[in-house]
């Protein structure tokens, strides 16, 4: 018989800072938390506030929702000033407890901690983490219970990662924990983690951290299931799947494409340049990928062993090659003012982006 809880869960502005054109896509991260804490009886509810961004209406829902728990879910960059201010606000209008989860928190729990706002910090997946949190919430000044992946201010990094979960066991995410009408995009997410190691990502740093290893993926079955959710449920034709890195696995990519050749699809996804040989391109346009987003970062050999990208120019020129072959569109997304970078390493990016024309060059 225990007391269930009130779970809110916020995601901050992430347009802080950008223009008022900024895509508005499904808070994935949240509504995996929610629909897992629901199975199990608590109550939910995701607020975000890159579609309510008004301070005002934020703090109306905190008194109305009153939860016992609020968590947000930090990334890096200026997005952490709206997460000091979510937490202010839940600490000065209501007595939840405040958790922080997320990448920040992950890879630097004493910079979250050392403001006044935070009692907790949850370290890498939380969905299970978030579990315990809620299960024991009455006893709110005693969280010692959980050994695992929670960070208490006296104690920042002596509690241990715990053992790697079955993503497949997870249910179906839940998107009417949010109101799928105000977003641009529905996203899926059939995989997390990356196994590369480019030097600028947090990937590396953070599954270190954890212990764990670098990438793994929901089962092609499971996937597929969750794409023919949001495109028969919620009717959504153009569908952008968020992984790192899709194909990481080529068999279970190339089940995906096979296993929703039939709901005619407009797929956006993530890739290297160096996973587009035919076998993966003939399954990609089966499967209704119409775009696909390569970091290619740049033009120049020598920035691309000192980012640690493990590929070459001609697989980044080949890769473009292939998806004009298929017709499927290659964004290439690039970056300048690079660490050591030489006015000549820029140059060769520029020339890079002119002779080999990628569809979008995103700088």
């Amino acid at each position: 018989n225990l007391k269930m809880a009130k779970v809110l869960l916020v995601q901050p502005n992430i347009s802080l800072g950008t223009d008022k054109t900024y895509e508005t896509y499904t808070p994935l991260n949240l509504i995996f938390i929610g629909t897992y804490l629901k199975e199990y009886g608590h109550e939910i509810k995701v607020y975000d506030k890159s579609i309510f961004p008004s301070d005002e209406d934020f703090v109306k829902e905190l008194k109305r929702f009153n939860p016992d728990i609020m968590f947000t879910s930090v990334i890096m960059g200026k997005v952490i000033f709206d997460c000091i201010k979510i937490s202010r606000l839940t600490k000065e209008n209501s007595d939840a407890l405040v958790i922080w989860g997320g990448i920040l928190p992950t890879l630097r729990p004493n910079i979250a901690l050392n403001n006044n706002y935070v009692d907790f910090v949850v370290r890498g997946e939380c969905e299970e983490v978030m579990l315990d949190i809620a299960n024991l919430f009455k006893e709110r000044n005693d969280l010692s219970k959980i050994k695992q992946q929670i960070s208490i201010l006296k104690n920042v990094n002596h509690n241990p990662s715990r053992d790697r979960f079955e993503l497949d066991k997870l249910p179906l995410p839940d998107y009417d924990l949010v109101d799928v009408n105000k977003y641009s995009d529905i996203i899926v997410m059939t995989s997390r983690g990356c196994p590369y190691r480019c030097a600028f990502c947090y990937i590396e740093g953070y599954w270190k951290k954890l212990n764990l290893e670098k990438w793994r993926g929901f089962s092609a079955e499971k996937s597929i299931e969750m794409i023919r959710l949001v495109a028969e449920k919620y009717k959504r034709k153009k569908i952008g799947i968020y992984d790192d890195l899709f194909p990481a696995d080529r068999k279970r990519a190339i089940d995906i494409c096979n296993g929703i050749s039939n709901l005619d699809l407009e797929i956006f996804i993530f890739a290297r340049a160096n996973y587009t040989n035919d076998d993966l391109m003939k399954a990609y346009k089966k499967g209704g990928i119409l775009t696909i987003q390569m970091g290619l970062e740049t033009g120049s050999e020598r920035m691309l062993k000192f980012l640690k990208k493990d590929i070459t120019l001609q697989q980044m020129r080949d890769g473009i090659k292939q998806c004009k072959k298929y017709k499927i569109l290659s964004q290439g997304s690039f970056m300048f003012g690079l660490p050591t970078e030489t006015a000549q390493d820029l140059q060769d990016t520029v020339k890079f982006i002119k002779q080999n024309m990628p569809d979008y060059a995103g700088i």
